[in-house]
């Protein structure tokens, strides 16, 4: 079965302001709620389809929130799949072809998490929309870091110690995780930390690394569009599909 169900039918019928649909088997479509499911780590190797699905899932999130109450913070290691938003009015801060600053980005949302958690902790709220329903003058936008790694980011152990600590303050901060990887050779993959992570998305698990990772029978004969989710809430496996998608329709989503 080959991408033949249009992305734009999902914008079309998507009006829910933290779900994003990820794909489909037949008439089978998936869909997750980001206050459910607060991270969504994807791997595969280069040309799999990792950032097709990471641009379907910021189009979601671009359609249904404004500027004003969700700013993007993106990372992406060769600065071609995320440069279209990163001159938007949604991205607060990017870092484009430039691992230190992309490093230096991790920390500071990694810092805010932080101290949201602090925050909420003292005035006693569970969620970022408590703490925005008690202080209305004091709101705190929801912040969704994208990254989008195709070479040796990850590999840094600061990176990927930092990536690993945020997993832990995601959620009811009102931080919200996109990350796709083609190399899981670091500390977050081979530790249990990922075990946090509410959804794990891979495009190949043929070749040993990501066997290594996550070894799923028949994934050897995995095609590009076509991937397994690991579901944190079904606790099992299920392959999907990518929907069809080009550019123009970012363009279009960031001009509405």
């Amino acid at each position: 079965m080959g991408l033949n169900k249009d992305f734009r039918e999902v914008l079309e019928k998507n009006n829910e302001k933290y779900q994003v649909y990820v794909g489909y088997k037949g008439d089978e479509e998936k869909v997750i709620d980001l206050q459910d499911s607060s991270s969504i780590v994807i791997t595969g190797e280069t040309g799999s389809g990792k950032s097709i699905l990471v641009d379907e899932i910021v189009c979601q999130l671009i359609k249904n929130n404004t500027s004003v109450d969700m700013d993007f913070v993106l990372i992406d290691s060769s600065g071609v799949e995320l440069n279209l938003y990163a001159d938007s009015r949604y991205s607060k801060e990017y870092a484009l072809r430039d691992n230190d600053k992309g490093i230096e980005l991790l920390s500071k949302v990694l810092r805010e998490a932080e101290r949201r958690e602090i925050l909420l902790t003292k005035e006693d709220c569970d969620t970022i929309e408590d703490y925005n329903d008690k202080y209305p003058e004091d709101k705190l936008n929801d912040i969704v870091l994208v990254i989008d790694d195709n070479n040796e980011l990850v590999l840094s152990e600061d990176f990927s110690k930092q990536f690993t600590a945020l997993i832990n303050f995601l959620g009811r901060t009102g931080v919200y995780l996109i990350a796709a990887f083609s190399n899981t050779d670091n500390y977050f993959f081979k530790s249990d930390k990922n075990l946090y992570s509410s959804v794990l998305i891979t495009f190949d698990m043929s070749d040993a690394e990501h066997a290594n990772f996550v070894n799923f029978p028949g994934a050897e004969d995995l095609k590009i569009g076509r991937f397994y989710l690991k579901d944190r809430t079904e606790d099992k496996y299920k392959e999907y599909h990518n929907y069809d998608f080009d550019d123009k329709i970012i363009v279009d989503i960031l001009n509405k």
